[in-house]
């Protein structure tokens, strides 16, 4: 095959690649999770976002960390691990479900999680309901 060929493919592969990179920047709003060390998810309305999972994957880079209030923050499990309800203006990609940058972020009033009718509630110790089917092997064995 020729060298122009190579190329091409070179190139067309490198668009690709940078097109995934630079997937959109959104506005997510929803339940931010920290129930133990290293991980740290979102919950919003179009499902649960990967930010972080212990031994695994972490959103690459320095993010800024929601500054909750203690009114606006709930301890689940010892220390300051828990949740809160924040809105990030991030990217993520959709088929892995993952964080993939954040640029900003925002806490927002329980209040504003709770009434939320497009979000599932959270409780307080124990409270389970933000586990799915990509974080349960993360979390099963932990108690909070």
């Amino acid at each position: 095959m020729s060298q122009s060929f190579w190329l091409a493919v070179l190139a067309t592969g490198l668009w690709v690649e940078t097109a995934l990179a630079q997937a959109p920047l959104q506005k997510r709003c929803g339940w931010f999770s920290n129930p133990t060390p290293g991980n740290l998810w979102l919950r919003d309305a179009d499902g649960e976002w990967l930010i972080g999972a212990q031994g695994g994957y972490q959103t690459p880079g320095d993010w800024p960390w929601p500054a909750f209030g203690p009114q606006d923050w709930v301890t689940t499990n010892s220390g300051d691990y828990g949740y809160g309800c924040a809105c990030f203006e991030l990217r993520v990609d959709p088929k892995s479900r993952r964080v993939l940058e954040i640029k900003t972020s925002q806490p927002r009033p329980l209040g504003a999680c709770r009434q939320d009718p497009r979000l599932s509630p959270l409780g307080g110790k124990g409270d389970r309901r933000f586990v799915t089917k990509a974080t349960k092997p993360i979390l099963d064995g932990l108690s909070f």
